[in-house]
């Protein structure tokens, strides 16, 4: 991971979950890591925890369903710590929400962190690394929603598979500008904050349940998004663009028929 050591990247949403394992990630390989979250105790925290140990993290605190304080937080970062070579979108928002109970609030805040600040914070991005030679890529956390429905909120969907547009056009439109763009699409992810009660001998059932949907009978990692995300920012990557890995296992390449055997199995 040479490669990265010294480079800069922006991540949002990286003060828990697959966010925090980013930023984690990228600081030991030696990356100057600046991370956005609302999470203010936690970001504050982190940032702490590298700086004693000489890793450059930097945190800035933002509620990023508030637009206009957000572009203005994002283009003082850019000003601050000019050419950055990467940004990762991963911050999501929004209560999981059946379709009848969906609300205008959860759906507004949803698209707005998702959808409208990946895109507006990709464009600052651009227009900043448009004349910089160096290596620069974006990369888009959507989610394996853009291709099956889950239980997540009518917004969640909306906002991951317009995300997922967006990767193909700013592909498309940045390409002149040497930025590349691609995406990652998460399935069932266990994260390390999860895995005590994943592996609970209380969850057999719903484990053996989730096992069963997957065709190998296996579950993806935190870890498994970190290595996919090294690749795609890597020069190894330098001629994919606007393409999308799925993370999921396979799991929404399953037709009902097969779903229904790989469920059988968890039953008895």
């Amino acid at each position: 991971m040479k490669e990265f050591k010294d480079k800069k990247i922006i991540i949002t949403g990286g003060a828990q979950g697959i966010g925090l394992a980013l930023v984690e990630s990228f600081a030991e390989v030696g990356s100057e890591v600046i991370f956005i979250d609302k999470e203010k105790i936690k970001g504050q925290k982190l940032q702490r925890r590298f700086n004693r140990t000489n890793k450059k993290v930097f945190f800035y605190p933002c509620n990023l369903s508030d637009f206009a304080k957000s572009i203005k937080l994002f283009r003082k970062i850019l000003k601050k710590h000019k050419n950055i070579n990467f940004l990762i979108n991963n911050a999501k928002a929004g209560k999981r929400n059946e379709v009848l109970k969906e609300k205008e609030k959860n759906w507004s805040e949803s698209i707005d962190v998702i959808l409208k600040n990946s895109f507006f914070f990709s464009q600052e991005f651009i227009k900043q690394n448009r004349y910089n030679k160096i290596s620069k890529a974006i990369l888009n956390i959507t989610s394996v929603v853009t291709n099956l429905i889950s239980n997540e909120s009518p917004s969640y969907h909306a906002a991951k598979s317009g995300l997922e547009g967006i990767t193909k056009y700013l592909a498309s439109h940045a390409g002149k500008f040497g930025v590349r763009v691609n995406s990652i699409a998460p399935g069932f992810v266990i994260q390390k904050r999860h895995y005590k009660k994943f592996f609970g001998k209380k969850n057999s059932k719903y484990r053996n349940l989730i096992l069963g949907f997957h065709p190998m009978k296996n579950f993806g990692t935190e870890n498994d998004i970190i290595k996919a995300a090294f690749f795609l920012l890597s020069n190894t990557s330098k001629f994919i663009n606007g393409s999308s890995i799925s993370l999921d296992g396979a799991l929404s390449k399953n037709s009902y028929l097969q779903l229904q055997k790989q469920i059988e199995p968890s039953k008895k």
